[in-house]
């Protein structure tokens, strides 16, 4: 009796994980923005969206960040916290970005 009813009850689900192939191709200093940030949480929906490395992200209006913050379910002090994070990065994050890429493209090809 107690293996049939273990039977009949539904699984419960598995947490989604992003394939390690998937989450190799994210940009490295859009996860460590994220992370230090504290919006790490929020990974998979800005993925799901197309904003998956800081160039995106920085080159966003309000408005379409104000969207990726409501369909991340954010609640309104992280909202604030996204948004000058992204204006920060929109105000130093140009020329800095650009330099870290151009050295990451040099040492993948050595």
């Amino acid at each position: 009796p107690a293996a049939a009813a273990a039977a009949a009850a539904p699984a419960a689900a598995a947490p989604f994980i992003m394939p390690a192939s998937d989450a190799e191709d994210l940009d490295e200093d859009f996860l460590n923005w994220l992370r230090d940030s504290k919006l790490y949480k929020y990974r998979d929906t800005f993925v799901a969206q197309g904003y998956d490395d800081l160039e995106i992200l920085s080159e966003a209006t309000t408005q379409e960040l104000e969207e990726l913050a409501a369909l991340s379910g954010m609640p309104a002090g992280h909202v604030r916290h996204f948004l000058r994070g992204v204006e920060k990065l929109q105000l130093q994050g140009g020329a800095e970005l650009q330099s870290r890429r151009e050295q990451l493209e040099m040492l993948s090809q050595m």
